[in-house]
């Protein structure tokens, strides 16, 4: 019984450890999303309308 009980606690901490990797890191690429984005001039109407046209 100890030693199942420390193996699902190991596993656990390992699957925690997991979703926060992928959590982190959906993080950043959301911020880096974010970042180009915002860095993109953002087209007028009129530019748009000609980009469609096109």
């Amino acid at each position: 019984m100890i030693e199942i009980e420390v193996e699902m606690d190991s596993d656990v901490l390992a699957a925690e450890s997991a979703r926060t990797a992928k959590w982190r890191f959906q993080a950043e690429a959301n911020d880096e999303a974010e970042r180009l984005l915002s860095s993109q001039p953002m087209p007028s109407p009129a530019e748009e309308i000609n980009m469609n046209d096109l």
